[in-house]
């Protein structure tokens, strides 16, 4: 098994940069992490960077849900202590593939062969749980369209459900890939920056042939570009990590 892969941070407007990535590829397996702090103070900046690395190497050698828990205690809860949203992705030996998710970062895996990205973890956002609680309530299909389409809904998914300092064993979002989903050509890590939706995305994989570093530096870049739902925010930081796999190859 070969696993290359590429990284791209960009600074938004909003403060330093408080976005964090880290590799890690060991004879044990790899680990990729993306840390999304919440705010920018020097402290939440350091955290990121912290739980990242800790992150991947940990994943590198245990798996996903170890590197992420491993990242959470790092990061102590207490009043007024930095926080940050993170997924983590590992790639063992055998090409087993794991992810594991606390907050809104968002990770994909690509099936070049049947042509699609499927993102494999949910977004931890008030926004997506109201949707959710929603679903499956007993209201009309035109009252809960109506209910959506409120401006509300999309400010309700900068509200984070769930970050580092509070994820545990039993809140976290954990699988491994399996069946047909088990050996992706590639993964995926993105910060709530990057504003791309999934067919945006898709594109520019399939365009630069699957590149993780151009690719990396291309969400990176048009994630930053791309136009902001409320224009009086400014624009967040940009994060990315690809993993490209090959599979039946020495690394």
């Amino acid at each position: 098994m070969k696993i290359t892969y590429g990284t791209a941070l960009a600074e938004g407007k909003a403060g330093p940069l408080a976005d964090a990535v880290h590799v890690e590829v060991t004879p044990l397996g790899a680990g990729a992490a993306l840390v999304d702090g919440i705010g920018h103070s020097a402290a939440v900046v350091r955290t990121a960077q912290r739980a990242a690395e800790v992150a991947a190497i940990v994943a590198a050698h245990r798996d996903a849900q170890a590197g992420l828990l491993a990242a959470a205690d790092t990061v102590p809860a207490y009043p007024g202590s930095p926080n940050a949203t993170a997924a983590v992705v590992s790639v063992g030996l055998d090409g087993r593939v794991e992810v594991a998710t606390a907050g809104q970062v968002a990770a994909h895996a690509w099936y070049p062969e049947r042509g699609e990205l499927l993102r494999l973890t949910p977004a931890q956002v008030v926004g997506q749980w109201v949707r959710h609680a929603l679903a499956g309530s007993t209201i009309t299909a035109t009252s809960r369209a109506a209910l959506e389409a409120l401006p509300v809904m999309t400010a309700l998914d900068s509200y984070v459900l769930l970050g580092l300092a509070h994820a545990s064993v039993s809140t976290i979002a954990w699988t491994a890939l399996r069946g047909q989903d088990a050996s992706p050509a590639a993964l995926v890590l993105t910060s709530n920056g990057v504003r791309l939706g999934g067919a945006e995305l898709e594109k520019r994989g399939t365009q630069l042939g699957g590149e993780p570093q151009a690719l990396a530096e291309e969400l990176v870049a048009a994630g930053q570009a791309a136009p902001l739902d409320d224009p009086d925010r400014a624009v967040d930081d940009a994060a990315a990590v690809v993993l490209a796999i090959t599979y039946g190859e020495d690394s």
